[in-house]
């Protein structure tokens, strides 16, 4: 993919992050019953259906980068082919870094099939589709034949300590959703059920997930925030833990408790430190900091005065 489309894959990705968020930031409201749903409400969809139609550059572009990948294999998964440098510069479909050559591939291919799909109801396959629907099957195999674990054993979603959260969960939920009336019953079964069982295993703070409930500043903790959000959204009502997956994700988002009630069997998560500490800044709530924090503080700052030579080098 060139350049240019990368940096507007990036950019849709981080606008498609804070619709996710944006929209149940402060009140979880029910998903919408329509798909698509992650990404292209009806208007965003329109916009883009308006470019097709008048066969702008970002259109010839989009159909240029996903035709390339139409004709190429989607690699199997396994603890070899995860960490292969073989597949690069091939054109083929792969694992790539924690999964980032799947993301890319699922949006470029979702989304030309959901514009030449247009506003067609019911299963429409497309080259695109079809692509992606083998792409499934390498990640529910995948998933199968190495599931998660404790001893640091491959996983789709565990690779650098999880750091392939927000690749990976990303991918299915585009699939799932992007392409929910391609695939068939059975394909969208082992998609959920890979999906529900990787968030009931990363929201029980298991072994080897960095950053799950702490750290809030740190760029995996996010992942896993976007990891669940995505996959809530995906699933939707088709499973009611989508409800959990979302709360998961919008909690660690805005920083406040979730709205579901914590004293049931399917209570909201709860985290130790919250995103918004990386956006306000300061400590949790009710945190003080003791007389030597606060002089190796003190210490600290004035050190890097001084070394910068910026304020008074006296204390």
């Amino acid at each position: 993919m060139i350049k240019k489309s990368q940096h507007k894959l990036r950019l849709i990705i981080l606008c498609g992050l804070a619709c996710l968020v944006t929209g149940t930031a402060f009140a979880q409201l029910p998903v919408s019953t329509a798909r698509p749903r992650i990404f292209l409400d009806p208007a965003t969809k329109a916009n883009l259906m308006a470019k097709r139609a008048a066969n702008t550059d970002e259109w010839k572009n989009l159909l240029t980068n996903a035709n390339k990948y139409v004709p190429k294999q989607v690699i199997p998964w396994n603890e070899v082919t995860a960490s292969s440098n073989q597949y690069y510069n091939t054109g083929d479909i792969f694992y790539s870094y924690c999964g980032s050559n799947w993301e890319v591939a699922a949006l470029t291919l979702g989304l030309a099939h959901q514009l030449i799909k247009g506003n067609k109801t019911g299963a429409y396959p497309t080259n695109y589709s079809a692509k992606l629907v083998q792409l499934a099957d390498v990640i529910i195999k995948a998933y199968a034949d190495y599931p998660p674990n404790k001893n640091y054993q491959p996983n789709i979603f565990q690779f650098n300590s999880a750091y392939a959260t927000r690749h990976v969960g990303k991918t299915i939920a585009i699939i799932y959703d992007w392409c929910y009336d391609e695939l068939d019953v059975t394909r969208k079964a082992a998609l959920r059920n890979v999906m529900i069982d990787w968030y009931k295993y990363m929201s029980a703070t298991p072994y080897g997930l960095n950053q799950l409930q702490n750290d809030p500043t740190g760029n995996y903790y996010v992942g896993h925030l976007i990891c669940a959000g995505y996959m809530g959204y995906a699933i939707g009502s088709d499973n009611p833990i989508s409800k959990k997956m979302i709360d998961f994700a919008r909690q660690r988002m805005v920083g406040t408790p979730g709205s579901i009630n914590h004293n049931t069997a399917t209570s909201g998560e709860s985290a130790i430190n919250y995103f918004t500490q990386s956006i306000k800044g300061g400590l949790p709530s009710g945190a003080a900091l003791s007389s030597l924090q606060k002089q190796t503080t003190v210490d600290a700052v004035w050190n890097v005065n001084r070394v910068n030579g910026a304020g008074d080098a006296n204390l």
